[in-house]
């Protein structure tokens, strides 16, 4: 009953970093498998990378999805960062 409770609070709050550790911990979410690709476009200056990271517990399985593109424009250098979790 305890980690039905905390997951609920964890899908409400995803940005709390103990609240996840805490979840992960206590259903025995054990095995993490992380990729990394980067792709640079030298012609418009664009670096992209993407990390996927996907964890597998008992009954569940999440998919992070990090995003990250750096422009660089003159002196100017531009980041932007998405994310997306996959609940399964």
């Amino acid at each position: 009953q305890v980690t039905a409770d905390i997951r609920a609070f964890c899908l409400k709050h995803t940005e709390n970093r103990e609240c996840t550790a805490l979840y992960k911990m206590l259903t025995g979410e054990k095995s993490e498998e992380t990729t990394t690709s980067t792709k640079v476009d030298t012609q418009n200056q664009l670096t992209t990378t993407t990390t996927t990271t996907t964890n597998v517990a008992t009954n569940a399985t999440s998919t992070t999805t990090t995003t990250t593109v750096v422009k660089h424009c003159g002196p100017a250098v531009i980041k932007q960062t998405s994310r997306k979790v996959v609940l399964q």
